[in-house]
This record gives structure tokens, C-alpha cells and sequence, in this order.
């Protein structure tokens, strides 16, 4: 059997879901005819996407990298398809700006920023998950710049026509946990404190997020129980509100009702920013002002979360040397 794109979607479905059941209801075909098709794409690729269990699916190291690599094709395929054909790229002037970065990324902020050298109208912005996608769109002059997340010990190789700069040195990841918890009471929490916790969290990327966060919680003396995965981020807040479960969240998230976003003690999990631009790109002359923007952008989100206020107090040089 061939693959083709409604496979590849079939893939990313189920992996999105974190169950055959919930893909299919979504999907609209019924489990059996699902499970079907998911078994003749595991024989077609000769291995398995999917560990199954009780609790659901969840991709397999093999699994991970189709999945990151579907994503992508079915990411470029959406480009293709949104193709403006009257657009003529501008060269040498800064007519427009293609800005990329990860949901929770301070993209937003940063997009209003480069208003100070950009045309308003001419600023287009997109979240990826995928670092090597967000990668990929800026060798192939898709993107003029993009914000990356890097976490330790994890390797970020940039193409040959890309460069960057520490944006952020340490970007702290904290945990949400139902405003009732008891150790919501505390201003800091143990990880080690969490080892008894059921979690939720987004499914396996390329960015390295589940092996840091896997490494952090044994250095702490357990193995975290990450039984529910979701892309979205308002099931999860009603998960961790209704005491299901708790979750890692990003340092400028902000609280739900019925949500306490606390910052772990001795920050054992995070991650540094990066922001990159291609070289050819007209946005390349300006990479001083770009770095300086960028880290504006991220001051402006974190200064509105509590939790970061505590956590910077201990920690006041979380910023890349300038």
C-alpha cells in the first residue's frame, strides 16, 4: 500500500486524540474501521506508529518521527495550497516580514514590535510545532526570521542560510495544578513533591520537551504518570480545574479560573529561546534591533504572570547577555 495524505492525516489524528476511539468520533468512522486502517498503515511503513494501551495510544520512538515528518508534509501541503500567486517577494527593502515561532512563543508580541521596522499589513505570522518544520520554512525563504525553543542537551543544527542568537537564556517551565491543591498554598514547588501526581501534556515533538521533562522528574526519584495527551490547551485547564490531572506550563501563561501556576523549585525543567533569521533576508541587517525586540516581547508576557514574578526574584538574569 502506497501513502498518501489522508493516511498521514489518519496518523497525526490519532496521535492529536491520544485514542483510536476519540480519533474515530472525530474522524466519523467507527473504531473498528479505524483500527483497520491504522493496522494496513503500520504494515505498509513495516513498524508500529502506536503502543496501545487502556489508557489509549502513544507513539513509539519510530512513531515520534513519522509523526514529526507527517506534520511537516501536511504543513507543506497547506502552504501549497495558500500560495498567493500575485505576490512577487521583495528584495533588499523591508516591504514584509514571514515570522514563525512554537505555540507559547512570545510571537505575537514580538510580530507587534516589528511594526517599528515593517509595514503593519506586510507582517504575517504562524505557530508551528515542529522545530525542524519552522527550520525547514526558513531555508526554503519561507520565514524571514522565526522564534525556536532549544532545551538542554538538545541539539538545534541551523541550515547553512540561517543564523540566530540566544534570545532568552533560561526560560523557566512551571506547573498548573488545581487552585485547591495543597501545594498550591506554596510559592514554590519540589518536582520531587509531584511524584504521586497524574499528568497531562502535549504529545511527543522534535523539540526534545518529553525526554528533558522524563530526565528532570527521574533526577527527582520518579517517573511521571503522563497519562492524558492534548494539543489543547482549554481541555487540559479543565482537566487540571476538575483535579484529573496537573501539567507544565510555559512561563508567561495565564492563570485559569481554578488554576495555580506555581514555579518549581531550583527550575529543573526549562528551555532557551532563539531567535533566528535567514541571511538573504532583508530583516538580516537589522539583527541587533530584532534581538532587542525579541527579548521586549518576552518581558512584556512574563511581567503579567505572578508566577514569574516569584520565580525572577531568585533568578534576576534569565536573559541572554546583550
Amino acid at each position: 500500500m502506497d501513502l498518501e495524505l489522508r493516511h498521514l492525516r489518519v496518523l497525526v489524528e490519532v496521535a492529536d486524540a491520544g485514542s483510536i476511539s476519540t480519533a474515530a468520533a472525530r474522524l466519523r468512522v467507527s473504531q473498528p474501521a479505524l483500527t483497520a486502517q491504522l493496522r494496513r498503515i503500520e504494515n505498509s511503513l513495516g513498524s508500529a506508529v502506536f503502543e496501545r494501551s487502556r489508557r489509549g495510544v502513544m507513539p513509539t520512538e519510530y512513531g515520534c518521527d513519522v509523526l514529526n515528518r507527517s506534520r511537516i508534509v501536511l504543513s507543506e501541503v497547506s502552504q501549497i495550497r495558500g500560495l498567493d500567486p500575485r505576490r512577487v517577494p521583495q528584495k533588499g527593502d523591508l516591504i514584509s516580514a514571514d515570522v514563525g515561532g512554537f505555540p507559547g512563543s512570545p510571537l505575537w508580541a514580538f510580530g507587534a514590535r516589528l511594526e517599528t521596522l515593517v509595514p503593519a499589513e506586510n507582517i504575517r505570522l504562524q505557530t508551528q510545532w515542529s522545530m525542524q518544520m519552522l527550520l525547514q520554512m526558513l531555508e526554503s525563504a519561507r520565514l524571514d526570521c522565526a522564534i525556536l525553543r532549544q532545551m538542554p542537551d538538545f541539539e538545534i543544527r541551523l541550515p547553512d542560510n540561517v543564523t540566530g542568537q540566544v534570545m532568552v537564556e533560561v526560560d523557566p517551565a512551571f506547573v498548573a495544578l488545581p487552585s485547591g491543591h495543597p501545594l498550591a498554598a506554596q510559592e514554590e514547588i519540589d518536582l520531587a513533591d509531584l511524584a504521586r501526581e497524574t499528568w497531562v501534556g502535549e504529545p511527543p515533538d522534535d523539540s526534545g520537551m518529553h525526554a528533558h521533562f522524563t530526565r528532570a522528574c527521574r533526577a527527582a526519584g520518579f517517573a511521571a504518570r503522563l497519562e492524558h495527551l492534548t494539543i489543547d490547551s482549554l481541555a487540559a485547564a479543565q482537566m487540571i480545574e476538575n483535579g484529573r490531572a496537573i501539567a507544565l506550563t510555559s512561563s508567561s501563561a495565564a492563570e485559569p479560573q481554578g488554576v495555580a501556576i506555581r514555579p518549581l523549585r531550583g527550575t529543573p525543567i526549562h528551555r532557551r529561546l532563539l531567535l533566528t533569521w535567514r541571511l538573504d533576508s532583508p530583516l538580516a541587517a537589522h539583527a541587533d534591533k530584532l534581538l532587542r525586540l525579541g527579548i521586549e516581547a518576552y518581558l512584556e508576557i512574563v511581567r503579567e504572570s505572578p508566577a514569574y514574578a516569584v520565580w525572577s526574584r531568585r533568578h534576576p538574569t534569565p536573559l541572554a547577555p546583550p
